[in-house]
């Protein structure tokens, strides 16, 4: 028991410093599947994650946040400017490998995504306009990896790579048609 008691209480220390964090993300999304395909470009990613160690190699993490994306398209008698915004509420679930100053993790979630569409159309022969906007809920799963470096003891920076699957999301319209979320 004592020898078990010399090597868990540096771990058992190392999770109480560590307890819960704030992360404060800023990125870019890069567009899947028929996104791609419908030239939608790489768009700005941002989020706000509140998480906790339940142990110095696991934690939890919750977060919300901001994608955007956009396609626009032209021709002689036509062009259209397509927008794209989600809303992602996640949970994930990380492991953690704790290093002197740096930490790398991999993690799985479950997320919502409340996607907005908005497409704006305008005939150029004629000139006449055309605007519609559509709402989806979709659900989805993510695998992520990354690392932490410590700069002091109570702020770190990152770096996350995240993969995420959703349902196909339905955005109904003359112009859009279906699409599915990044």
């Amino acid at each position: 028991i004592s020898t078990a008691m010399f090597f868990l209480a540096p771990f058992s220390v190392m999770a109480q410093e560590k307890m819960s964090y704030m992360a404060i993300k800023a990125g870019a999304i890069s567009p899947a599947g028929d996104f791609d395909d419908a030239g939608f470009e790489s768009g700005f990613n941002g989020e706000i994650a509140l998480g906790r160690y339940f142990d110095p190699d696991a934690a939890i993490e919750g977060g919300i946040g901001f994608y955007r994306s956009e396609a626009n398209a032209s021709d002689p008698v036509s062009a259209e400017d397509d927008s794209v915004w989600v809303i992602p509420i996640t949970g994930t679930v990380k492991g953690v490998l704790p290093f002197n100053d740096v930490n790398l993790f991999g993690g799985v979630g479950l997320g919502i995504y409340f996607a907005s569409a908005e497409v704006k159309f305008k005939d150029k022969t004629s000139g006449v306009s055309d605007k519609f906007t559509d709402e989806d809920t979709v659900f989805g799963f993510h695998v992520s990896i990354g690392a932490n470096v410590n700069i002091t003891p109570k702020m770190f920076l990152g770096f996350e790579g995240r993969r995420i699957w959703t349902e196909e999301a339905e955005f109904r319209g003359s112009l859009f048609g279906s699409i599915q979320t990044v």
